[in-house]
Formats: structure tokens, C-alpha cells, sequence
């Protein structure tokens, strides 16, 4: 319900199931995003990009990997 809302929003369907994920996450790293959300880490890392252009969710650099958070 909540990803046909933000698709409706003008979200795609990646970039819905990465937000709803870091809604319940907190802050994650795409591996652990992936893997809870069944998607390949590219698709991520895509996904994650696009949602930072628009604002969000954004990125920490922690030990040289990126760390993404909703906004």
C-alpha cells in the first residue's frame, strides 16, 4: 500500500521499495538494503541516486562504504 502511494508520488517501483526500506531500517548500506528488499545492489545503487536528486533520503561515508538514511 505505502509503495503504491509513493509510486503514485511519481516514485518508481525501486525507488519506492529502497525508501520504504530505509523507513524501517534507519540507516543501512546497499547490501543490507538489497538483501532486505530482494533487488540487485546496481538497482540500489541507481534507486538510491535518483532518491538523493530528489531529496529524500541521503549518504554518510562511514569506513569507505556509503551509508544511506531517509531524510
Amino acid at each position: 500500500m505505502i509503495i503504491q502511494t509513493l509510486k503514485q508520488c511519481g516514485l518508481s517501483q525501486n525507488e519506492a521499495k529502497v525508501y520504504c526500506a530505509l523507513l524501517s531500517l534507519g540507516e543501512a548500506r546497499v547490501g543490507e538494503i538489497a538483501k532486505n528488499i530482494s533487488i540487485n545492489e546496481r538497482n540500489v545503487y541507481d534507486a538510491a541516486r535518483r532518491l538523493i536528486d530528489k531529496g529524500l533520503i541521503f549518504f554518510i561515508l562511514g569506513s569507505g562504504e556509503m551509508i544511506y538514511a531517509p531524510v
